[in-house]
């Protein structure tokens, strides 16, 4: 009983610190400013709701809103997309429906690592209380060497880690959360039919809300596969080979498809995460990631056998360990959940290194010095709301001229801007941009430069002969326009004008 109170409480806690910081952010008004709902990585946070808007507005299809050109589309991205749909049937704010699904997928993660303790750390309720804590609170040791060398990834590869997934998007933790179901239900696999059909949805699912997910069991089930075939001479099929396969066909769709649209295609090709550096990934991992390396190579040593559940994590873990330092546009992606088989295997590593006193020595010191990391980044998204950064926050002027434009302009109209201010509109908006975001804009640098280059001019050129013009229909000037030191055009007609916010466009002026 006290155990389920134990467990309750951190649970409670858990959702309370990856909620508390942006119910103060969005507290933080006044000065004629409001919370644009981020405060960690609110790029692609924004990229995210510009995917909903695209739901919003009725499509299925996902189309680059933060680039003028057009394309056909494909189903990619249709869990932000479907988020809009439900957005616009429930009448909410994108944004609110967003972290309302971010909450809720934390739940389902939180639950999902909960069975996942119990299953492989039956009998030894210390070890899984242990697991637990570590999965879902801990973080690396970036926190110790902050300042002093660059900014390590457990401060900002969200995918890895429970904890960070969850304070940042819905789609991480969801996705983590079903490839944890996952092998739930291949540690307790029946082969009944049913087994294979629920696997079979989950895979499907896994591969709409987080195609690496479905990349990274496949690495993992492809090396067991081969390694029964090598010991047993035949094929054996298990029920998690059906959500498996079923999700590899629809990311081969999302693969093929990206890559026919010349736009996607472009849009495809700068979407480059690299891995980080072997000592940023030791520091990020430890102490958990020696701890089970070391654990491993012990038991091994011993000859002492592994169990299927125990074997799964460790090839999860070598496996992850080896494809990310491959040479690949996306390689990073593979540290996906990489921090549960490092808490795994690191607190089974210390079963087997430790006495029980030890043991229960190592406890505390472990949660002690692996959860600063998440709290420095808790107190610095709470400071960040307490200023009132300007990349979090908008002012209410440019809200009004955005809200001018979702109800004025038609859908697929290109809007001229900042970069800063280029982030916010597809979101607000759910119009085109010739630049918003470094990844999701084609030719980002190209475009970013141009634009801040035609921002210091004075007046603002329409030069309509340059390739970057010939898509513009409208053009936003703000505050965050202003700044670049240039004067908005003299050749255009203003269609909106409130408190320093001006659109222009080419038709007769609109009266306010």
């Amino acid at each position: 009983m006290m155990n389920r109170k134990i467990y309750r409480i951190l649970i409670a806690l858990y959702i309370t610190l990856i909620t508390f910081p942006y119910i103060f952010a969005w507290c933080q008004v006044g000065e004629g400013r409001e919370f644009a709902g981020f405060l960690a990585n609110y790029m692609d946070g924004q990229s995210y709701i510009a995917k909903m808007m695209l739901g919003w507005q009725g499509e299925w299809k996902f189309i680059p809103l933060y680039s003028a050109e057009t394309g056909d589309g494909a189903f990619l991205f249709t869990f932000y997309i479907f988020l809009g749909h439900v957005s616009r049937i429930l009448s909410i704010r994108p944004i609110y429906a967003f972290h309302a699904a971010r909450v809720l997928s934390a739940i389902f993660l939180i639950f999902t690592i909960r069975l996942l303790v119990r299953q492989i750390f039956r009998d030894q309720p210390r070890s899984e209380l242990l697991a637990f804590i570590l999965v879902t609170f801990g973080s690396g040791l970036g926190w110790a060497v902050n300042g002093i060398l660059p900014l390590t990834s457990d401060f900002w590869v969200a995918e890895a880690y429970p904890f960070l997934s969850s304070f940042q998007n819905p789609h991480f933790p969801l996705g983590l959360g079903i490839m944890v179901r996952l092998l739930i239900n291949e540690f307790s696999a029946s082969r009944r039919v049913g087994e294979w059909f629920v696997n079979g949805l989950w895979g499907f699912l896994l591969a709409v809300i987080l195609p690496f997910g479905v990349i990274v069991l496949a690495s993992v089930y492809g090396v067991i596969f081969a390694l029964d075939f090598i010991r047993n001479k035949k094929f054996s099929f298990r029920p998690i080979h059906t959500g498996i396969i079923l999700g590899v066909f629809v990311v081969l769709y999302q693969y093929v498809a990206t890559l026919l649209d010349p736009v996607l295609s472009g849009w495809n090709a700068q979407n480059i995460t690299k891995s980080p550096g072997i000592l940023d990934l030791l520091i990020s991992f430890s102490p958990m990631l020696p701890i089970a390396i070391y654990g491993i190579w012990r038991c091994w040593k011993k000859s002492k056998p592994f169990s299927h559940e125990h074997s799964i994590f460790i090839i999860w873990l070598l496996v992850s360990l080896v494809l990310v330092i491959i040479p690949f546009p996306l390689q990073r992606r593979f540290l996906l959940g990489f921090h549960i088989p490092c808490v795994i295997l690191g607190v089974i590593g210390l079963r087997e290194l430790l006495t029980e006193k030890k043991f229960n020595i190592a406890t505390p010191v472990l949660i002690l010095i692996m959860i600063p990391t998440n709290l420095l980044l808790l107190s610095g998204a709470i400071y960040a709301g307490f200023t009132q950064e300007p990349a979090l926050y908008i002012s209410i002027n440019e809200r009004l001229a955005m809200d001018w434009i979702n109800r004025n302009t038609p859908e697929g109209s290109v809007i001229f801007s900042s970069p800063e201010m280029g982030v916010f509109i597809p979101a607000y908006t759910g119009r085109k941009v010739v630049y918003g975001h470094l990844f999701e804009t084609i030719d980002a640098e190209s475009k970013k430069e141009w634009i801040i280059h035609t921002l210091q001019s004075k007046p603002l050129i329409l030069d309509k002969g340059h390739p970057f013009w010939k898509d513009v229909d409208y053009i936003f000037w703000g505050a965050r326009e202003e700044a670049y030191g240039g004067a908005p055009p003299d050749d255009a007609n203003i269609v909106f004008s409130h408190n320093g916010n001006h659109i222009f466009n080419d038709e007769p002026a609109v009266n306010f």
